[in-house]
């Protein structure tokens, strides 16, 4: 983990929950649909998060104020400093 601080958003996520370095945002649309699809294959049961790290002031504020921005895939967003947490939602 990063800090003491992250640790705690990130405190109870499944093992199996995708950590991201930050890119572009078209990465992180392509690692959303992965997690959106497979959310649609089990009939909406399973992960549906998504941890980002390295996030730029730039990009938060892309993701807060744009909710299309990854596609048409509905997401929130929390963060702390530099790492994010999203929850993939219909």
């Amino acid at each position: 983990m990063d800090d003491i601080t992250s640790q705690s958003l990130l405190s109870g996520l499944p093992e199996n929950c995708p950590t991201h370095t930050w890119k572009s945002f078209k990465q992180l649309e392509t690692a959303a649909s992965e997690v959106y699809n497979k959310l649609q294959e089990n009939e909406d049961n399973g992960n549906q998060y998504l941890v980002v790290r390295g996030l730029t002031n730039y990009a938060i504020e892309h993701f807060l104020d744009d909710k299309t921005i990854l596609g048409g895939i509905g997401f929130r967003l929390w963060y702390e400093r530099s790492v994010g947490l999203m929850k993939i939602i219909e």
